[in-house]
């Protein structure tokens, strides 16, 4: 898996680098080949390609149940590629990954390659079945360069979708998917909840698409039927954030709330979802949308929902304050397997 700037894959510069390279020897104006016939810029002055600092992926690679240790792995990342180093990623002894961090992982690719000029990112996939599954047949693998061109798909898998705006086709594409694999038939309470958590999300994304000048929003999704019988849903949406946004719409009423200094992101989320900022308007963007997740967990047909946005982790019984900061906002929950009673 190698994942490089446009500037290192233009078929002309390989081809020109590559006569002049063998015309002249391995160390030409500055460019090194080496045995894979990979181009690497180096100093002129310099005749081994820079060290390739590698970054060792946890056991367990997710931010959903595994915050610190995988949320500190991408900021190592993103530090390593600010300061012009190649990287390796090894995940060759990751036993378990989930879909929030594959998609993660892609929104900070492309954030790297709209920041970067020039980077190198090489890695190799996990030696567990299922991790490796999951790597390659989630459909991450287009958000990279790989040698093998395509990978087999798996149905337990409903592979990432991506957008800008709220797509129906998308959604019903979600609610098929759920429907087969949960046995359920018609129109149920399980999929009334399914496409409203989705609706709303994909629609906060597009309403909020305006406060990042000059950088495109984007959403994310992508779901995985588990062993033990649910549907765990991942949406991601690569905006400012859920504090970063209640902070610039919701000044007078956190003012009412929180005491000078308090108003923490962590708590700010769960104020959002306990419907503090809610409006008379009744729209997403003005306080409903959370509340109105909030409200479908307590169904018993949703379990297990998280948020993770800026620097606050929020799931049904905890509301806690991060060290690092998270980039978007991410949204995780199951989908039971029975209808509630």
């Amino acid at each position: 898996m190698i994942i490089k700037d446009r500037a290192y894959h233009t078929r002309y510069t390989q081809k020109r680098f590559k006569h002049e390279l063998k015309r002249k020897g391995k160390n030409y104006r500055g460019y090194y080949i080496n045995e894979a016939k990979e181009y690497t810029r180096v100093s002129k002055k310099s005749t081994k390609p820079p060290k390739r600092h590698k970054i060792t992926l946890p056991l367990n690679f997710s931010l959903v149940y595994a915050f610190d240790e995988t949320i500190k792995i991408f900021e190592k990342l993103f530090k390593h590629i600010k300061d012009h180093k190649p990287v390796f990623i090894d995940s060759r002894h990751v036993e378990n990954i989930t879909p929030d961090a594959i998609l993660y992982f892609i929104l900070l690719l492309e954030e790297i390659k709209e920041r970067h000029e020039e980077y190198s990112i090489q890695g190799n996939f996990p030696q567990d079945i299922q991790s490796r599954k999951m790597m390659q047949q989630s459909g991450f693998m287009n958000y990279v360069k790989t040698k093998t061109k395509s990978y087999r798909r798996d149905a337990d898998i409903f592979t990432i979708r991506e957008g800008k705006k709220v797509h129906p086709e998308v959604v019903k594409d979600v609610l098929n998917y759920v429907k087969r694999h949960l046995g359920i038939n018609g129109t149920t309470p399980v999929t009334r909840a399914i496409y409203a958590i989705v609706i709303e999300a994909m629609a906060n994304t597009h309403n909020h698409a305006a406060q990042k000048a000059h950088v495109e929003q984007k959403w994310y999704l992508m779901a995985h039927y588990t062993g033990d019988g649910d549907v765990h849903f991942v949406f991601l949406d690569s905006g400012v954030g859920i504090p970063k946004t209640i902070r610039k719409n919701f000044k007078e009423i956190i003012s009412k709330i929180f005491l000078p200094g308090t108003a923490i992101d962590h708590k700010l989320i769960r104020s959002a979802l306990d419907g503090d900022f809610r409006t008379k308007t009744g729209q997403f963007e003005r306080g409903k949308g959370l509340p109105k997740m909030n409200d479908l967990t307590k169904t018993g047909n949703i379990k297990d929902f998280v948020i993770i946005s800026n620097k606050g982790f929020v799931d049904s019984s905890r509301a806690i304050k991060m060290d690092d900061k998270f980039h978007g906002t991410l949204l995780s929950w199951k989908v039971v397997r029975k209808e509630a009673s």
